[in-house]
């Protein structure tokens, strides 16, 4: 599955705030998402469900989620390297 785009994140719980970046992938096989090719092709729609998504997930736990940044293929490549360090 390739790796496509990055959604950058904050979380935070209290005081405390630390990145929580998510790494979006499409699979080549997908006939619903077949011409996504980049987060610019992202629906603005679905992307800010993902968005809601985040934060109320995070909220259940009280915690808050900030979305930073979508981008695309190579800072998620970049960010899933630097994580494996």
């Amino acid at each position: 599955m390739p790796i496509d785009r990055i959604i950058e994140g904050e979380q935070t719980e209290g005081k405390d705030s630390e990145r929580n970046d998510r790494v979006l992938a499409v699979s080549e096989y997908s006939l619903q998402y077949a011409s996504v090719k980049d987060v610019k092709d992202l629906d603005k729609k679905l992307l800010k469900s993902m968005e809601d998504f985040f934060v109320n997930y995070h909220a259940l736990d009280q915690e808050t989620f900030k979305l930073l940044a979508c981008k695309g293929a190579k800072d998620a490549r970049k960010a899933l390297e630097k994580a494996r360090r």
